[in-house]
């Protein structure tokens, strides 16, 4: 009888604890926003990963904090292009946003664009920028402007051209109308091809219809898009992967937020930027199989050919970089910063954007 009252006290106590523990919970319901659809790789690491992360990631601490999520993705609380409204006005709390589409309000996160033909690794791209967005002041006082928090950012798989008909060397360019978002139009320029801002969203159907010929695209996104039905000539030119896009916070939420929550949606970030890598590298092979099985023809531009693009270009780097620093913004210090965080990844760069 002692030993059946005493485990009924022990029950007792602990559930009574249990409760006393679950009443201590507290539960902060976050919006996790994106204009992209959930059947893109990097959205499915979002939702699937980091959000579920975070409250492990306070689990694991001990803390009494939880995240309950809102998810909005696939334009339902914004566009991409419009996600960065989203976020600054606090329409969001957590959201991805494409700096590539903020050249006047991101300025220096877009040194990206300014030096192309840089690394085709989607790791090596990641890192050249975020180590930047960490640690240069001034690209962290362009988050605080527009009241965000920077978390963290990764590339997606490296530019490259699809077109309707077949090219061989950058001089099979001259006449053809080749579509581009705009922050990537001037790596045309000196090609002789016809530069037509474009969104991948038409593309399919315009180069169907005869709009233009070609487009600057990903292989992720042409397999997304079935750009190889009406663009069967995939061209990897070399452009590089680019670091275009970012987890930011809005910083009057962060601000209301316990430090340690702040710590797991920190943490979690960095998991998700490894988990967005290791995807995209998986993924970007699985586009090309899947493209070149339905009947695509890829081609390799070698060291050479990526070097001559590069050089018929005019100077775009000192194109970008000369009027932010007429306004005060260290362009120049970012620039080559950028690229010797290339150089020391190892990369071979077809030409010194730094020399003005």
């Amino acid at each position: 009888m002692r030993i059946a009252a005493s485990l009924a006290l022990a029950c007792g106590i602990a559930a009574f604890a249990g409760t006393v523990h679950a009443q201590k919970l507290q539960t902060h319901q976050l919006t996790f926003a994106s204009g992209y659809p959930a059947t893109f790789a990097w959205t499915d690491e979002e939702i699937n990963r980091f959000l579920p992360q975070v409250n492990k990631e306070l689990e694991k601490a001990g803390s009494t904090h939880r995240v309950k999520w809102n998810v909005a993705v696939g334009g339902t609380l914004a566009s991409m292009p419009n996600m960065l409204d989203a976020m600054s006005t606090g329409l969001a709390d957590v959201g991805h946003v494409v700096h590539l589409f903020e050249p006047v309000r991101l300025p220096l996160q877009n040194v990206v664009s300014a030096a192309p033909f840089g690394s085709t690794d989607p790791r090596i791209a990641t890192m050249a920028l975020h180590d930047l967005q960490k640690t240069v002041p001034a690209m962290k006082k362009a988050w605080e402007a527009l009241d965000l928090v920077y978390l963290t950012s990764f590339s997606f798989d490296s530019y490259l051209i699809v077109s309707s008909q077949p090219i061989k060397d950058v001089r099979d360019l001259d006449g053809m109308k080749i579509a581009a978002a705009a922050s990537n139009l001037p790596w045309l320029d000196g090609t002789g091809a016809i530069p037509v801002a474009g969104t991948m969203g038409t593309a399919y159907n315009d180069i169907k219809s005869g709009v233009f010929t070609a487009a600057i695209n990903s292989g992720m996104l042409s397999i997304g898009g079935k750009m190889h039905e009406v663009a069967p000539y995939i061209v990897r030119t070399g452009f590089g992967a680019i670091n275009a896009f970012d987890i930011v916070v809005n910083k009057s939420r962060w601000d209301r937020l316990p430090e340690d929550v702040r710590k797991a949606l920190a943490v979690a970030a960095d998991d998700l930027q490894e988990a967005v890598i290791t995807r995209v590298e998986r993924d970007t092979a699985a586009a090309f199989a899947a493209m070149e099985k339905g009947g695509a023809k890829i081609l390799d531009f070698t060291p050479q050919q990526r070097a001559d693009w590069a050089n018929r270009l005019p100077n775009i780097a000192q194109k970008w970089a000369e009027p932010l620093e007429a306004k005060g913004l260290p362009a120049k210090e970012v620039l080559n910063a950028y690229l010797d965080n290339l150089r020391k990844a190892g990369v071979e760069l077809p030409r010194d954007w730094s020399r003005f």
